[in-house]
């Protein structure tokens, strides 16, 4: 099943009122990790919520970068719920776009990512340090290269995960570009 397919498959069968991360991963079964990243991901380009989406991005990064098979949430998290129209309304916007992409990606980019989930965890834990940096909007590209990612590793595309890792790095070098800007600012600011 494709991403696009999937993601409407988990709109049509939300609760009605609110959705939970621990319902979302249990929805998921085997596709969890990249699902879950991408999920959370795309909760996490809503405002006001972006420190929190990073926090429980990490989650799940260090759970791949210790091999594990199974997602494994704490209570916390897996309680962690939003409302469900809020949550299907950027999930709608995003269908769209993964459909586009997946009618463009050949066939004969697809490949076994299993092997580099633990690169992809170390990726994804960067990007989410990177989301939880205190400077206004710039969580913006870090969680659209974990949504990159979180793509490539569900569509098992060798080819789109090149890709995801150029737009990771861009968004790593950019987070830190403005964060030192935005320190050498404050250090102006309070005359040290």
């Amino acid at each position: 099943m494709q991403t696009s397919q999937a993601l409407e498959r988990l709109l049509q069968e939300a609760p009605p009122d609110r959705i939970s991360v621990g319902w979302i991963a249990a929805q998921l079964e085997s596709r969890s990790f990249g699902f879950l990243m991408l999920v959370l991901a795309l909760a996490g380009l809503a405002p006001g919520i972006a420190s929190v989406s990073g926090f429980l991005l990490a989650i799940p990064a260090l759970q791949m970068i210790a091999g594990s098979k199974t997602l494994v949430l704490p209570q916390f998290l897996s309680k962690r719920s939003s409302s469900t129209a809020s949550f299907a309304k950027w999930v709608r916007r995003m269908i769209p776009i993964f459909a586009a992409i997946e009618r463009v990606v050949p066939a004969s980019a697809h490949g076994r990512l299993s092997g580099a989930t633990r690169l992809i965890g170390l990726m994804d834990l960067l990007l989410a340090i990177a989301i939880i940096m205190p400077v206004p909007f710039a969580y913006i590209p870090p969680t659209l290269a974990i949504v990159a990612i979180s793509f490539a590793q569900i569509e098992d595309s060798v080819a789109l995960l090149a890709i995801a890792f150029g737009i990771a790095a861009v968004a790593i070098f950019f987070v830190g570009l403005v964060s030192w800007e935005v320190l050498e600012f404050l250090v102006h600011l309070i005359g040290l």
